[in-house]
C-alpha cells in the first residue's frame, strides 16, 4: 500500500543508519543517524515573516504569481511576496543547519565578497553586518533586494552570472546558496569565479537536490516522491540537472580550486528527527515546502507534461505527504568549498609554504574603500 494513503507505516523510533540504506539509495549524508519518533506534528512548524519588495520589471503569470523580466525565461521560480518571505525562511534553515555561520569554508577576512543568485539579500546583509571590513555585492536576475540600505558595505546589481563578468575588482570570497536550478552551464560560473578571484580566496556552493528520499525508504512509492521524480523530468527538458550539486566537487577541482572539501547533510521535511537541532530545521522545512511548491511546480512540471490541474493535484498530495509523520522524507544537503591556489602552489611554483589557510599579509585586501 502506498505509505501516503496508510495510516501505518514504520514502528515509531526507528534507528535512520545510512549505511545501512546506503546501497540503497546510493548517497552518503557523513554518517548522519537521524532516529524518527511518532506522534509529530503535522502542520508547518514556523509562518516566515520577512518583507515583500516588488521587482520594478516583473512578468505576471497565470495563477497570480510573478516572474523576473530581465533574462525572462531563464529562471523557473517565482519572485512575489511568498516566494521572498520562502527565501528568508531558507536564509534561516542554512543558518540552523551551519549553527548560526553563514559559511562553512575557513575564510580570514575577505576584502571583496560575492554572493551570487543572492535573492531577497539577506544573506549579503548578514555577512556585511558581520564583517563590516568587507564589501559585499549580492547580484540576481530580479531586483528585490532593499534599495536602501544603511549599511554602506553591502550593495545589489542586477546581473547574469552566466554573462561575462565585469566586475572592476577580484573576489576573496565567493558564496552560492541554492542555485540548482539557476544556471544552464554551472562550470561557466566556476571558471569566471576562478578567473575573478584572488589568490588564496574561496569559493563556496551551498545546495540541494532536487531528488526527495529517505533513509528508511518510507518515501518509496509515495506521491512526493513522484513529485520529486516530475520535477527532475521538467528540468532536465528546461535545460537543468538538479541533482548537480553531488558533481560540484570534481568542477570546482577541473576548474584549478585546491583544498576542495565536501559535506553532505540531511535537510528533513517534517519535525520528525528527535535531534533537536533536525527536528527544528524539519519543521521550518516542511513551511517552506507548503510555501514554495505551487511555485516552484508551475512552470517545471508543465514542462514534465503536466496540465495546470494535474499540477495542482499533485502538489496537494505532495504537501499531505510532507506533513505526514510516517513518511521520514529528506533532501540531501551538500556544502562546498574550495581555494585558489597561490602561484607558488602551480606546477610553475612547486614549493608550498606552510599554513596556507591563513591569509598572508601581502593578499590581505584589506578594508573596501
Amino acid at each position: 500500500m502506498n505509505n501516503s494513503q496508510s495510516s501505518g507505516g514504520p514502528s515509531q523510533n526507528i534507528d535512520l543508519n545510512e549505511e545501512q540504506h546506503m546501497s540503497q539509495f546510493g548517497i552518503s549524508i557523513n554518517g548522519f543517524c537521524l532516529q524518527a519518533e511518532g506522534n509529530n506534528p503535522s502542520s508547518p512548524g514556523r509562518i516566515a515573516t520577512g518583507s515583500t519588495i516588488s521587482d520594478p520589471d516583473f512578468v505576471s503569470e497565470e495563477g497570480g504569481r510573478t516572474f523576473q523580466y530581465y533574462k525572462q525565461g531563464k529562471y523557473f521560480l517565482p519572485n512575489d511576496g511568498v516566494e521572498q518571505n520562502r527565501l528568508d525562511l531558507q536564509h534561516e534553515m542554512f543558518r540552523i543547519l551551519l549553527d548560526g555561520a553563514l559559511a562553512a569554508a575557513p575564510i580570514v577576512n575577505p576584502g571583496y565578497v560575492l554572493d551570487i543568485a543572492t535573492g531577497t539579500g539577506l544573506w549579503a546583509i548578514d555577512f556585511a553586518e558581520e564583517n563590516q571590513a568587507s564589501r559585499v555585492i549580492g547580484t540576481d536576475l530580479s531586483k528585490i533586494q532593499p534599495s536602501r540600505l544603511d549599511i554602506p558595505n553591502c550593495s545589489f546589481i542586477r546581473e547574469d552570472s552566466e554573462d561575462p563578468w565585469v566586475f572592476p575588482w577580484k573576489f576573496d570570497y565567493i558564496h552560492l546558496r541554492q542555485v540548482c536550478t539557476c544556471f544552464a552551464d554551472t562550470k561557466v560560473v566556476i571558471k569566471q569565479a576562478f578567473d575573478n578571484m584572488n589568490e588564496g580566496g574561496w569559493i563556496e556552493f551551498q545546495d540541494s537536490s532536487v531528488q526527495i528520499m529517505s533513509l528508511d525508504g518510507t518515501t518509496q512509492g509515495t506521491r512526493i516522491e513522484r513529485w520529486s521524480q516530475l520535477m527532475g523530468r521538467g528540468l532536465m527538458a528546461l535545460g537543468r540537472d538538479a541533482n548537480k550539486a553531488r558533481f560540484y566537487k570534481q568542477w570546482l577541482e577541473e576548474a584549478g580550486f585546491v583544498d576542495v572539501v565536501e559535506n553532505k547533510y540531511p535537510f528533513p521535511i517534517g519535525p520528525w528527527p528527535t535531534n533537536p537541532k533536525f527536528k527544528k530545521l524539519g519543521s521550518y522545512n516542511l513551511t517552506n515546502v507548503h510555501e514554495g511548491f505551487s511555485g516552484i511546480s508551475l512552470k517545471v512540471l508543465a514542462a514534465a507534461g503536466l496540465s495546470g490541474p494535474e499540477t495542482d493535484e499533485l502538489v496537494t498530495q505532495a504537501l499531505e505527504d510532507a506533513s505526514n509523520p510516517q513518511i521520514h522524507a529528506l533532501w540531501p544537503i551538500w556544502i562546498v568549498y574550495g581555494r585558489k591556489p597561490f602561484p607558488w602552489e602551480t606546477k610553475y611554483f612547486p614549493a608550498r609554504p606552510p599554513n596556507l589557510r591563513m591569509w598572508p599579509s601581502e593578499y590581505h585586501p584589506g578594508p573596501a574603500t
